[in-house]
């Protein structure tokens, strides 16, 4: 049985359709990868997928807890965002707390833990990602990179069902990237159910099960994420992809 489950989603802003009718299942244990031009839609599906953005039409479930547009109360929402947990372009860790306590501070905040509890199994989580060093430090002293794997540690500390990433690497400077994109990799080893967005076309290709292209609000194509984002699927997937890689070397 699917871990999500996508009926006929519809999500309007405004008056305007940003998706139309996106059906689409994913297994738990997988990295999926949306992929697709700016302004598609990919970000708002993610968003929906926590909560952050409500659907307009259609229903959405992820474990057992299922969301039809129109009954959406707070209680739905809360039950909701236990399931997963979002890793946005900007790092969104507390100015005023360190490393460590960005981590350990939710699990108290959720009753998923008491405060010793919550400090170890943050050092375990921060050591695992090569940040063993920088656990008292505060996010202004640490790269974008280490914040990065920070906002990933707090991530995976609440122990979801999904892990959502939103262009993790976009606001990194080139040389960060790397250390960003080996931690996801290692979660996808671990078989920690994943979404990411991104423009990383080769890193996607490398760790995603399944790709799917989305433009102009519709899924236009979904399937193995080695053979979709190959460069040798169909012309418009093809010309997006080989668009990329040209402004990689521009």
């Amino acid at each position: 049985m699917s871990l999500i489950e996508l009926k006929d989603l519809s999500v309007n802003i405004g008056k305007k359709k940003i998706l139309k009718h996106i059906n689409l299942n994913i297994e738990e244990g997988t990295v999926t990868a949306f992929v697709g031009p700016s302004g598609s839609g990919k970000t708002t599906l993610l968003r929906t997928l926590n909560l952050l953005q409500f659907p307009s039409a259609g229903s959405l479930k992820v474990g057992k807890t299922n969301v039809i547009a129109g009954k959406i109360v707070p209680k739905t929402v809360h039950d909701f965002r236990q399931n997963s947990a979002m890793v946005f372009q900007q790092f969104n860790l507390f100015k005023n707390l360190t490393a460590l306590e960005n981590v350990a501070n939710p699990l108290v905040y959720n009753h998923l833990a008491n405060k010793k509890e919550a400090n170890k199994s943050a050092l375990n989580l921060l050591k695992k990602m090569g940040l063993e060093k920088v656990i008292f430090q505060y996010p202004a002293t640490l790269s974008g990179g280490q914040q990065q794997r920070v906002s990933i540690a707090r991530a995976v500390a609440m122990k979801p069902r999904v892990v959502l990433f939103d262009e993790p690497t976009s606001a990194l400077d080139p040389e960060l990237v790397e250390s960003v994109l080996q931690t996801i990799a290692e979660l996808a080893r671990e078989r920690i159910t994943m979404i990411l967005v991104t423009h990383e076309m080769e890193f996607a290709r490398q760790i995603a099960d399944e790709a799917v292209f989305i433009e102009n609000g519709e899924i236009l194509s979904k399937g193995s994420a080695k053979e979709l984002l190959s460069g040798q699927t169909s012309p418009r997937i093809d010309s997006f992809i080989n668009s990329l890689r040209r402004s990689a070397f521009s």
